[in-house]
């Protein structure tokens, strides 16, 4: 900011100063103001032309305004640049916020994926079921050779119990590793 952003207004009994010094007369853009530039002011000063009495007196009766220029008109290249850019901005908040709802193609290794973690699901059910049939009929062969005679109850319930007992095992051993 520079002296040119300073104007001196006079005050309604100062009309005279300002039809005096006319060439010297400047607006305000903003407030419409007229008044006299203080670069103007210091000019008429060194010129002696105040008669009516010294400087600080003129003063006294002026009020200072802090001009406010105009801003300067944006360039179009600059303008077309910050439209482009707001563009590009908001196509990628678009599609970060989109990305998620449309359903995602199956590539082959996500399939791949799927079928491994299948696959080791389905070998731990048949394991189970192996080992927990291969108990039932181990005990009951095993009990209906260590019996004299034949008892299928005994039999099937010692079977039975055994393969509980694999079972539970199983199960808890496969709960662990999950």
């Amino acid at each position: 900011m520079g002296f040119d952003d300073i104007m001196i207004i006079p005050e309604s009994d100062g009309v005279e100063l300002l039809n005096r010094f006319k060439k010297y007369v400047s607006v305000d853009a903003a407030t419409k103001k007229k008044g006299i530039s203080i670069d103007s002011f210091i000019n008429i000063a060194q010129q002696r032309h105040f008669e009516e009495g010294s400087i600080h007196e003129i003063l006294e009766n002026c009020e200072l305004l802090l001009c406010s220029t105009p801003p300067p008109p944006r360039n179009a290249e600059l303008e077309e640049r910050i439209l482009k850019l707001k563009a590009e901005q908001a196509n990628k908040e678009y599609k970060s916020m989109t990305e998620n709802l449309l359903p995602q193609e199956k590539t082959i290794e996500s399939f791949r994926e799927d079928i491994k973690s299948m696959q080791s699901q389905i070998i731990a059910v048949i394991n189970f079921v192996l080992t927990v049939g291969g108990s039932f009929c181990f005990v009951y062969k095993a009990v209906e050779y260590a019996l004299p005679q034949e008892n299928i109850p005994a039999q099937t319930l010692m079977a039975v119990l055994a393969s509980t007992v694999v079972a539970v095992a199983d199960l808890y051993f496969l709960l662990k590793t999950i």
